[in-house]
């Protein structure tokens, strides 16, 4: 059995939804869209470096997922609610 982890908070603010970016997106854990060619990909995100287009693509599936969770609650990605925004690292 895995034993317990400690984490320390190491920031933490209010701001609006819509302020995430592709690489707070990224950060999240987002952006695998399985097997899709790279060029597709920036073509459809209209990005030019390979890495804003994995920010991009990250974004977009953050949305699609908050929605897919909240929408219906009230709280869409449109709406822009307040949400709290928590960094934090691991203590050995």
């Amino acid at each position: 059995m895995p034993g317990r982890i400690t984490l320390q908070i190491t920031d933490m603010r209010a701001e609006r939804l819509n302020c995430l970016t592709g690489e707070d997106a990224f950060a999240e854990g987002g952006g695998d869209i399985g097997i899709v060619p790279i060029n597709t990909a920036m073509l459809l995100t209209g990005t030019t470096t390979i890495e804003d287009c994995h920010k991009e693509l990250a974004k977009s599936l953050f949305i699609d997922l908050w929605d897919h969770l909240n929408s219906k609650r009230g709280y869409g990605w449109t709406l822009d609610p307040g949400v709290w925004v928590i960094s934090f690292r691991r203590v050995e």
